[in-house]
C-alpha cells in the first residue's frame, strides 16, 4: 500500500496534499511528525498515477482520496526547462539541509539526473510529463511530492 500525507484537518479542502510515499519505509523516511498531518493508505495503482504526474489529487474526504487528469502540453523546451530548474531547486534545498539523510544519494542521483537532461532529443510539443517520459524510457523517475 502507498500513503498520502495531507495537511491535518482539511478534509474536503482543495489542494491539502503534501507527500506521497511508495511504502512505509518511505513514508518513515518522511521528515516529518506522522501525527501532525493526515496519513491515508491507498493503491498502488492512484499512486503511480500520482507520481508519474498522471492525475493530481485533489482533496480527501474521510479516507478516500479524489483525483482529477492531468494533461501537459509543453510547447517548447524553455517550458519544460522551467519545471525542471524548479524541481531540481527544490532538490537541492532538501540536500542541502539532509547531507546525512538516507535517501541523499537517491535524490543527488537523480538531480545529477535532471541537470544532464537532454531538452533536444524531445520532440514539441511534448504531451506527457516528464516523471511519466523517465518511466517510459526506463530512466529513474521521482516527483517531487517525494522529497522528505
Amino acid at each position: 500500500m502507498s500513503y498520502f500525507i495531507f495537511q491535518k484537518n482539511m478534509d474536503g479542502t482543495i489542494n491539502s496534499l503534501y507527500k506521497i510515499a511508495d511504502n512505509e519505509n518511505d513514508l518513515n523516511n518522511l521528515n516529518i511528525f506522522k501525527n501532525d498531518y493526515k496519513i491515508i493508505q491507498d493503491s498502488q495503482d492512484i499512486y503511480n498515477n500520482v507520481r508519474y504526474n498522471k492525475i493530481r489529487i485533489t482533496k480527501y474526504t474521510g479516507n478516500n482520496v479524489s483525483f482529477e487528469p492531468l494533461n501537459f502540453s509543453y510547447k517548447a523546451a524553455i517550458e519544460l526547462n522551467n519545471y525542471v530548474q524548479n524541481v531540481i531547486q527544490t532538490i537541492k534545498f532538501f540536500l542541502n539541509n539532509n547531507p546525512n539523510h538516507v535517501d541523499y544519494v537517491k535524490w543527488k542521483n537523480y538531480s545529477d539526473q535532471l541537470l544532464n537532461f537532454d531538452y533536444t532529443s524531445i520532440t514539441y510539443p511534448f504531451t506527457i510529463s516528464l516523471e511519466e517520459h523517465f518511466q517510459n524510457i526506463s530512466q529513474p523517475s521521482l516527483n517531487p511530492l517525494q522529497i522528505p
